[in-house]
């Protein structure tokens, strides 16, 4: 029922879903989906991510949620956990 959908991917590792397969996969079902590939550009993906759904126009945002042990977030901290705290638009996540 999305007017627009747009598929954001932070450029880093390959993944075990390319994102190229993400607006294929949604179109088998009728949703028109634009990819967007995301420079990193020395921030963190938070940070991208976040910045993506400002320059979008994002209304809701729909994304993987992926935990590490407590120990690495407690150094490191996590995407999910970041966007749980700081994201400007409602979240989906799936596991």
């Amino acid at each position: 029922m999305a007017e627009a959908v747009d598929v954001v991917t932070v450029e880093e590792a390959d993944s075990a879903f390319p994102a190229t397969d993400a607006p294929a996969y949604l179109a088998r079902h009728g949703i028109k989906a634009q990819l967007h590939s995301w420079s990193r550009t020395d921030r963190p993906t938070e940070i991208a991510l976040r910045d993506a759904m400002a320059s979008l126009h994002a209304d809701w945002v729909v994304m993987g949620a992926f935990g590490h042990s407590r120990w690495r977030e407690l150094i490191f901290g996590g995407v999910t956990r970041s966007l749980l705290r700081t994201a400007p638009v409602p979240l989906l996540l799936a596991h």
